[in-house]
């Protein structure tokens, strides 16, 4: 501010005074007619790079940018923009994009986006980072960081070309795998085998795999069905190990295991019929007589041998070098007891003639119900035999006893 004198000390220019004094006015209109005279050639010093031809303002010598801006139509919310070199236009400017501007801090702005927490909390910062409280990076505790892999099972389109021997990537493939019998991919979990009723086939499957940082993983593969009944399908999988993969296996579904219980109650049943023929041949081959062979006994004064009639039903045992004196005892164990059964064995003595003979049944002295209400006469001659048929009714503790053959060795 210039000060003229002191009875204008807050003027810009000298005007005249109220006191009318001419001494003092004339003097500052004239002062203030210089001072207008020096802002106007400056004015027209800085201004001449606009002049045209006939000394005034040309408008069009102005820059482009300005040019521009001048010609704007200006309203009420709207904001100028340039649209490209030297070209501008104006945008609405909306109330949302007001209470951006007029934000006074981050948190007022994030409050105007409506953006939550996530905004400013911090990502996971390794693949096991588990920080409560961090957003999830992509890749991290295991996601997949391939494009071709998804964290659920949100399949896009169809793949009959993607090889499952290639799908090593932990995550759930992003495409429905499989086609028409055919035209499948490499080693698709059922090959090219066509679609029936119970085979468990499916076209197409989604894929999920699952590794370990060793080299070993899974491949679940879960059936996609349409039109087709959902009985027709099982879930698959199979492992990958020293980079060798398994055969395809499968999970059977409820509707397939009850099929297999109605078979088997089936065949069960078949069975139990059958048995009524089965029996008679188990008695026959029951009747069949295991040998067991004692060998020389009774070469002592006195021996007592076991004959264990659940190892043998067919006991042999000589007497050719047995001493005379003394008593060979026989000890018949493990005699079975069946409700219906008749249970036989047989011993045949060599030379049994010679030794007195006795008879224990499990180690308690057993005297046999003879044929004929007597023991047999046994041979003592070189080269005889006698053979001792014994046996045990249903029910009954008695061991009968009959001499059914006697001859040469």
């Amino acid at each position: 501010m210039d000060v003229i004198d002191q009875k204008t000390p807050n003027a810009e220019l000298p005007l005249p005074h109220p006191d009318n004094d001419l001494s003092d006015d004339v003097l500052r209109i004239r002062t203030s007619l210089q001072m207008v005279d020096g802002l106007l050639a400056a004015l027209a010093s800085g201004l001449d790079g606009l002049t045209g031809e006939g000394g005034g303002l040309d408008l069009n010598l102005l820059p482009d940018n300005v040019r521009a801006f001048a010609a704007l139509v200006g309203a009420a919310d709207r904001l100028p923009y340039f649209t490209g070199a030297g070209a501008l236009s104006v945008a609405t400017l909306t109330a949302f994009a007001r209470s951006l501007l007029a934000a006074g801090d981050s948190a007022t702005g994030r409050a105007a986006l409506a953006l939550g927490t996530a905004a400013t909390a911090t990502v996971t910062t390794s693949a096991t980072d588990v920080t409560a409280g961090r957003v999830l990076r992509v890749g991290d505790l295991g996601g997949p960081a391939n494009a071709n892999y998804r964290y659920l099972p949100t399949a896009t389109g169809t793949d009959n070309v993607a090889d499952f021997n290639n799908l090593i990537v932990a995550g759930w493939f992003k495409s429905l795998l499989g086609g028409a019998p055919g035209s499948r991919n490499p080693n698709h979990p059922d090959g090219q085998t066509p679609m029936s009723a119970g085979n468990g086939v499916a076209n197409y499957y989604w894929c999920c795999v699952g590794r370990h940082d060793g080299g070993g993983l899974f491949q679940l593969a879960i059936p996609y069905i349409s039109s087709e009944n959902i009985s027709r399908a099982t879930i698959k999988y199979r492992l990958l190990g020293a980079g060798v993969w398994s055969d395809w296996d499968y999970l059977p579904s409820g509707t397939a295991i009850a099929q297999l219980i109605t078979a088997l109650t089936t065949r069960v049943t078949n069975l139990e019929s059958a048995q009524a023929l089965i029996n008679p041949v188990v008695a026959a081959m029951a009747v069949m007589q295991r040998v067991f062979n004692a060998g020389e006994v009774a070469t002592a004064a006195a021996q007592t041998v076991a004959l264990d009639v659940s190892a043998g039903r067919y006991f042999i045992a000589s007497m050719n070098t047995a001493n005379t004196t003394g008593t060979l005892t026989l000890n018949i164990t493990n005699v079975p007891a069946p409700a219906d059964q008749i249970v036989t064995w047989h011993v045949e003595l060599i030379r049994g003639g010679r030794k007195a003979i006795a008879f224990q049944l499990d180690g308690v002295t057993l005297t046999p119900v003879w044929a004929g209400g007597s023991a047999p006469t046994l041979s003592a001659g070189t080269n005889t035999r006698d053979v001792i048929m014994m046996y045990r009714l249903p029910g009954r503790s008695t061991v009968y006893a009959m001499l059914v053959d006697s001859g040469a060795v």
